[in-house]
Order: C-alpha cells, then sequence, then structure tokens
C-alpha cells in the first residue's frame, strides 16, 4: 500500500465509523465529533510519521536496486560514470529530482551528496567499498561481497517486515471489525430495549467513549506499525 492509499483507506474506515456511531447512538453531535478527533489524529498526530515510513520504505527499495546495479555495472565496464548511469535508470520522481540536481558535479560528489538522500547506513558501507576500490583496484565483486550480502539482507527484512505487518493489520481489523459487528446486531436485535437505553445520557457518553478508545487503540497499533528498526545513516 502507498502513502496516498493509506490515507485513503485510514478515510474511508473513520467515515464508516463516524457512521456506525450515529447509527448506535441516533445522535448527530457524537459522530461529527468523533469524525473530528480521529481526522485530526490521522492526519496530523500520525501523518508525519506516516509519510516518513513510506519514504523511508521506498528508499530501502531504490538503495538496495541502486547499489546491487551499481555494482554489477562496475563489474562489467569498472567505471564509475557508466555504473552510476546504469544504478539510476527508471527512477522514481523523488529520485529523479534528486540526481538531475546533481548533474553538474564529479561523479565522485554525486555518490557522497547521495547519502543524505538514502540515509541509511548501508549505503555508507557502499561508499567505502566504492573508495577502497578506488584506491586500490581489484575485482570489485570480491570487495563488494560483504556489501551485496547485507544490502541482500536489508531488502529481505524489509519485505519480511512489511508481509508481518500487513498480517498484523488484517487481525486488528477483523477483531475491531467482529465488535462492531456485535454493536450492530445488539441495535438491531433489542430494538425495544436499546431504545429505551438510548434516552439515557450516562449510556450515551460510554458510547462515546469506547469510540473514543477505538480511535486511541488505531493510534497506538499505527504508531506501532510504522516502525521500521533499519539503521540509519550517522550524517
Amino acid at each position: 500500500m502507498s502513502y496516498k492509499g493509506m490515507c485513503i483507506f485510514g478515510s474511508v474506515i473513520g467515515l464508516l465509523i463516524a457512521l456506525l456511531l450515529y447509527f448506535v447512538t441516533n445522535n448527530i453531535y457524537s459522530p461529527i465529533v468523533f469524525a473530528i478527533i480521529y481526522y485530526l489524529d490521522f492526519f496530523l498526530l500520525l501523518g508525519k510519521k506516516t509519510r516518513a515510513y513510506f519514504i523511508k520504505r521506498t528508499r530501502i527499495h531504490e538503495c538496495h536496486h541502486f547499489i546491487n546495479s551499481f555494482v554489477i555495472s562496475l563489474s562489467i565496464n569498472d567505471s564509475l560514470l557508466d555504473a552510476y548511469e546504469y544504478a539510476t535508470k527508471n527512477p522514481s520522481k523523488s529520485f529523479l529530482k534528486e540526481i538531475e540536481s546533481l548533474n553538474d558535479l564529479p561523479i565522485e560528489e554525486r555518490l557522497v551528496y547521495l547519502r543524505r538522500y538514502f540515509n541509511l547506513s548501508i549505503y555508507k558501507m557502499f561508499i567505502n567499498v566504492i573508495n577502497i576500490h578506488s584506491q586500490q583496484g581489484g575485482k570489485i565483486l570480491n570487495s563488494a561481497d560483504t556489501l551485496l550480502q547485507e544490502s541482500t539482507r536489508v531488502e529481505q527484512a524489509l519485505i519480511a517486515s512489511t508481509a508481518f505487518n500487513f498480517k498484523k493489520a488484517l487481525e486488528f481489523i477483523s477483531l475491531w471489525g467482529m465488535t462492531f459487528l456485535i454493536l450492530i446486531f445488539l441495535r438491531i436485535g433489542l430494538i425495544d430495549f436499546y431504545s429505551s437505553m438510548l434516552t439515557s445520557s450516562v449510556f450515551l457518553v460510554l458510547v462515546f467513549a469506547f469510540f473514543l478508545f477505538a480511535i486511541i487503540s488505531m493510534h497506538i497499533f499505527i504508531n506501532n506499525l510504522l516502525t521500521i528498526s533499519i539503521k540509519e545513516d550517522e550524517l
């Protein structure tokens, strides 16, 4: 899922829960207040971390592709410029903007400047390997063997983490979905008893508090979900 996709998905979920709150309480003000709190939390409190998560995830993939493509090309042509051009084919929009801003620099400086873009310790390791190769020569595939293994490990760790997060998200959504279904069944199945409960302000406050707890639960879950434990560069 992309950042845009998650924003759309989160917006739809918030709307559905607000409509459910209206259905459960038959009160127009409760879902409005709920929606305001939900969207402020989702887009303001979690928005920055959500965007940072998707940027970092994309750049880990890009860094892995860049390192592997660069080393393979360098092993064939033994040219830093040719390897750089090969590694930067078909870039993303953000990566294209970055590499276009470096076109006037020597190839060695371009590689150094990309440290800020990728901001990963694996890329710092890549720079060190390239510097050693430039000074001492030899076969780059031998020099970069550990680097390529580490790059693959980082990529696989990210893929495994993404799959794990997707599984946990499905479990979380299923549990809350079942909880909300119970509310719907109670609202429909016990309509006479439920109608009398709706006249109690205490009941309405408790229901609203339950939905606020849902927001808190989602906030904690998403906040933990958006953590990537892959070491960044120490710039």
